[in-house]
Parts: structure tokens; sequence; C-alpha cells
């Protein structure tokens, strides 16, 4: 007897405007379906999002003081992290502009 094929999970989300306009382009730009282009975003912050989980698990272990001092650490790194993607995103966008690159 076959196995059954998995089907793909489905969710159903409400975004502001700004979100959903922004996937629309990214959408458009990469020729790909709305869902399609979402999908992508989400398989490739999976790996943090494992991470970020794994941490939150631990950090219900911890007591007060240490959530605390893990909250404000978390926070650095955000930030830390935000601005690299900045970065790479401003980069990426000079390299496009100076070399005529396709998106």
């Amino acid at each position: 007897m076959p196995r059954p094929v998995k089907r793909p999970k489905q969710i159903k989300i409400s975004l502001s405007t700004e979100v959903h306009d922004t996937i629309v382009r990214m959408a458009e730009l990469t020729e790909t379906s709305i869902s399609a282009c979402v999908a992508d975003m989400l398989e490739a912050l999976h790996p943090g999002m494992k991470h970020t989980l794994m941490m939150l698990e631990e950090a219900n272990k911890l007591d007060t003081q240490a959530k605390n001092n893990l909250a404000k650490a978390l926070e650095r790194h955000e930030q830390q992290l935000r601005q690299a993607v900045e970065y790479v995103q401003e980069n990426a966008a000079n390299e496009v502009k100076q070399h005529k690159l396709p998106l």
C-alpha cells in the first residue's frame, strides 16, 4: 500500500498593510507567488527560529534575575543583528546600483 503524501501545513495570518505591500512587491520582483515568497522567507528564518525556541525553553527554567540578564543580552544581540542586516542591505543595494546587477 503506498504511503500517504505529506501535504505542507497551511496557516492563515493577518498582516499590516505595510508588511503586505512589501511582500507583494517582493513577490512581483522575484516572479513568485505571495505564498511562495512568504514560505521562502520563513524557511530562511527557520534555523534562527529554532535557536530562539531552544533559548526560550531554557529561559523558562531560569529564576527571575537570570531571565532579566538574559533579556538584556538578547536585546544587545538583536541590535547587533539589526545593524548587520542593515549593513548587508545597504551594501547589496550599492552593488546593484554600481554594477547594474539584475534583481
